[in-house]
């Protein structure tokens, strides 16, 4: 330890003694260069600047990077920098000497700003032309060259504007504008509708409705001329009005999607062709995943070149549900009511098709369904996922009545739990024995009918324990090895009483 201090003692003497030494007597520092102008600042592109010193003595200049190269010239330094293609500022050290006399000075160039760029995507314009704006923030030269004579392309200090002219072609045309910016290169594309036209001549037929599990299908016709290409859809009302007006629907998201499947069609299908994939003249299309319920039938026009032709037809219609009650299920149901906190319930549950639940043929013996994150509070405290199905509790169904039957069960599923591996979930029943306040569980009995309304709605009924005595409330536990754990306690448990309802929502 003594040592350690005395070879530390002796080195800041020696550090004393040298500073001293620099500003002692006898010490004169070398006069600094006087500047007469300095371009030493430059931008990420290749660039030359020039330091001009007061001296008439000869002059030399070192820098300490290869990007930075010097050359003088009597009193002048000629300054040259190499493109800086990265995206941070780099700095250089230029040293300028004379036989008397110095200067250190600091060269900067500073890394690509490339801000805006990144965000240029394609383009659909309408018929009477538009004018697309992009804020952009960059320091090296931008140059954008557009494919086409219909379409410019002006770049200012904060702004590129993309002006594409109106339509006079009966046809949807396409070009491309390129962009080249320092390091960085692109393209995107323009597209550009022709008039949009609901010919009268094009007439929509609503076909037969029918369904074959899982197909619920329905046909649409379209009477065109013989020369017209188009495709048919059929697309729920509502899916069109959460979204957008029919037209800016139809061609801003139906059409381009459309374009974009039969794309992927043709490159599986090498030597296909784009008319390959569309109607023409009078046809028919069955049409797969109907959705019950207010519906338009939908005709888009395209042209050989793959790009819509501007013609279109849609006609509202209304699919009737023609599926056995059994199918009529599946769907999501929204439940709300109160937990036996008193406090608000409310979760979407999916009912869905049990499918193992066939006979020796294989055929769906329409005995049972599936019901997907029910007591969505107790799984969610566990940890548990709907997808995963750990949860997935089976409910009867009566094909006279056509209603379904809630009833406790195990879950198939095993999973790793809070308390271990194995684990599995478990829907009980609840109620109060008759003389009780409290609660009793009730694994493996029917605790709650549902009965299925024309207006999406339910009739609940609450099964009883013995005569009565109804069952009052049913939540999901964790169960392993041999027991049972409440999950979310009594504000994820469902009181099946008057304020229990059970609506469709999809």
């Amino acid at each position: 330890m003594k040592k350690t201090l005395y070879l530390f003692m002796l080195a800041a003497l020696a550090l004393a003694v040298s500073c001293k030494k620099e500003t002692g007597p006898g010490y004169t520092p070398t006069p600094k260069l006087a500047i007469v102008s300095a371009e030493l600042e430059f931008m990420p592109g290749a660039a030359t600047g020039e330091v001009v010193v007061d001296t008439q003595s000869p002059i030399t200049a070192t820098s300490d990077r290869d990007w930075c190269v010097p050359s003088v010239s009597g009193n002048k330094v000629s300054v040259s920098v190499a493109e800086n293609i990265g995206k941070q500022s780099r700095y250089a050290l230029l040293k300028l000497k004379t036989a008397d006399a110095a200067l250190d000075l600091t060269v900067i160039q500073y890394g690509e700003v490339l801000a805006g760029l990144s965000t240029l995507s394609d383009i659909t314009a309408t018929k009477d032309g538009d004018v697309l704006r992009v804020p952009i923030k960059v320091n090296v030269s931008v140059t954008v060259s557009p494919s086409e004579p219909w379409i410019h392309a002006e770049v200012t200090e904060k702004e590129l504007i993309i002006t594409v002219d109106p339509n006079t072609e009966p046809r949807t045309r396409v070009g491309t504008v390129s962009y080249e910016a320092g390091s960085a290169e692109g393209s995107f594309e323009v597209t550009q509708l022709p008039e949009l036209k609901r010919p009268q001549d094009w007439i929509l037929t609503e076909g037969e409705t029918s369904f074959a599990y899982p197909k619920f299908s329905a046909t649409v016709s379209l009477t065109a001329g013989g020369d017209d290409l188009y495709q048919l859809f059929l697309v729920a009302k509502s899916q069109v009005e959460e979204e957008a007006a029919l037209e800016n629907w139809i061609f801003d998201k139906l059409a381009p999607e459309a374009r974009r499947s039969i794309l992927d069609k043709m490159e599986e299908a090498p030597g296909t062709e784009f008319k390959d994939y569309l109607l023409s003249g009078d046809a028919s299309a069955s049409i797969d995943d109907i959705s019950v319920g207010p519906n338009y039938m939908i005709a888009v026009g395209f042209g050989e070149n793959g790009y819509v032709s501007g013609l279109y037809q849609y006609k509202e219609v209304t699919i009737e549900d023609i599926r056995p009650t059994y199918f009529k299920w599946s769907g999501k149901w929204k439940l709300t009511g109160k937990a036996l906190d008193k406090s608000n319930y409310e979760e979407v549950f999916e009912i869905m098709v049990d499918e193992s639940d066939v006979d020796e043929e294989g055929q769906l013996k329409q005995t049972r369904l599936i019901a997907r994150g029910l007591c969505s509070k107790n799984q969610a405290a566990e940890g548990v996922t709907p997808e995963s199905g750990i949860g997935d509790m089976l409910l009867s169904f009566d094909k006279e009545t056509g209603e379904i039957t809630f009833y406790g069960q195990t879950g198939k599923k095993t999973f790793t739990s809070s308390k271990g591996s194995g684990s599995q979930l478990q829907l009980l029943s609840m109620y109060v024995k008759s003389g009780s306040t409290s609660y009793s569980n009730v694994t493996g009995a029917k605790f709650m009918r549902l009965a299925m309304k024309e207006d999406g709605s339910t009739a609940i009924t609450a099964l009883e324990r013995s005569t009565g005595l109804p069952y009052k409330a049913f939540r999901i536990r964790l169960y392993y090895g041999g027991s049972g754990y409440t999950l979310a306690g009594d504000a994820g448990t469902i009181m099946i009483d008057d304020n229990l309802s059970i609506t469709r929502v999809q």
